[in-house]
C-alpha cells in the first residue's frame, strides 16, 4: 500500500515538473495564458500566441520549440482573444470541438491579468487617393503604438497613441494624439460560434459601437459571418476633440472560403458599408 501510494506522488510530481517546463519554454518564446493540464497519456496546452492570426502556424512553432515528445500525446487549444477555438492532435492536428472537462478547467485556470505579458505593437496607419494634377498623390501616413491589456476573460482594451509622419490628405495637422482606443469583448455562445462587441474610437475617425458574428469551423473551408455597428465620426486637435451624431449605421455580411494555396483566404461581402456606401466586395488575404 505505502508503495502504491509513493509511486502516485511521483508520478504527479513527474506530471508537474513536465507540466511546467512546458509552460516556461512557451512563455519564453512569445505564448501567453499558457495553461497545462496532464492526464496519463495525454496532455493539453491551451495557449495564444498574438504573432500569428493562424492557429496552425502557431502550433507548428510550438512543436518545434518542445521537440518530439513521443511519450505522451500533445493536444493544442489555441485562443483567440482568450476565447479557445477548439483542440488539436500534435502530430496532424486533427480538429475537435472541445470537450466539457477542458472548458472546465480553463474557465478555472484562465487568469488574463497574470497570464498575460504587456504587448506593444508598432505599425503603420495609411490613407492615400489620387488628388490634383498639383499633387497627384494625397497620403497620410502615421505610425500606431499601441497595445492590449486582457482585464477579464474575454475582455480586453486596446490603446496607445498615433505618430504623425506625413500628410497631405486632409487639413488635420501633424501632432501627436491617442490611437483608435476601445474596450473589445468577445465570447462563444455555442461550438464554432463566435461573437464579438466593441465600443470606443475606431479608424477611419469613427467612433461608436461595432458587433461581429462568425460561424467557422477551423477544419472546414466555408465560414460566413457578420458585421454591423453604429458610428459617428470624431477628430482630435491641439485644444480637444470634435464629434459629429452616431447616425452612421453599417451591416455587412460575408462568406469566406479557404483555398488551401498557402493560407489564402477568398472572401465575398455584401450589405450596407462603412460611409453609407451599398455594394458588393471580393477580397484576398493571407493568414501568417
Amino acid at each position: 500500500m505505502r508503495s502504491i501510494i509513493i509511486s502516485t506522488i511521483l508520478l504527479c510530481s513527474g506530471l508537474h515538473i513536465f507540466g511546467q517546463e512546458i509552460e516556461n519554454k512557451l512563455f519564453a518564446s512569445g505564448f501567453e495564458n499558457v495553461i497545462v493540464r496532464e492526464e496519463k497519456d495525454s496532455t493539453f496546452v491551451f495557449f495564444e500566441h498574438r504573432e500569428f492570426r493562424d492557429p496552425y502556424a502557431s502550433m507548428e512553432y510550438a512543436n518545434v520549440i518542445l521537440g518530439d515528445r513521443s511519450n505522451k500525446e500533445l493536444i493544442w487549444i489555441p485562443q483567440f482573444h482568450n476565447v479557445p477555438i477548439g483542440q488539436y492532435t500534435g502530430k496532424d492536428f486533427y480538429f475537435k470541438s472541445l470537450v466539457g472537462e477542458n472548458k472546465k478547467y480553463f474557465k478555472e485556470q484562465n487568469k488574463p491579468l497574470n497570464n498575460y505579458r504587456f504587448h506593444f505593437r508598432f505599425h503603420p496607419d495609411v490613407a492615400a487617393r489620387f488628388g490634383y494634377y498639383s499633387n497627384p498623390f494625397e497620403v497620410k501616413f502615421n505610425m500606431v503604438l499601441d497595445s492590449r491589456i486582457y482585464l477579464l476573460p474575454g475582455l480586453s482594451l486596446q490603446t496607445g497613441i498615433r505618430i504623425p509622419i506625413v500628410n497631405s490628405l486632409d487639413s488635420q495637422e501633424n501632432y501627436l494624439s491617442p490611437a483608435p482606443s476601445m474596450l473589445h469583448y468577445m465570447f462563444s455562445p455555442m461550438e464554432n460560434h463566435y461573437l464579438a462587441i466593441s465600443t470606443g474610437t475606431f479608424y477611419y475617425d469613427r467612433y461608436g459601437l461595432d458587433f461581429q458574428y462568425r460561424y467557422q469551423r477551423p477544419d472546414r473551408r466555408f465560414s460566413f459571418g457578420l458585421e454591423s455597428g453604429l458610428t459617428g465620426f470624431y477628430r482630435f486637435y491641439r485644444d480637444g476633440y470634435r464629434t459629429s451624431d452616431m447616425d452612421n449605421i453599417y451591416a455587412v455580411g460575408d462568406v469566406a472560403y479557404q483555398t488551401g494555396i498557402e493560407r489564402l483566404s477568398l472572401r465575398l461581402s455584401a450589405g450596407r458599408f462603412l460611409f453609407e456606401d451599398y455594394g458588393r466586395a471580393i477580397t484576398g488575404a493571407t493568414q501568417s
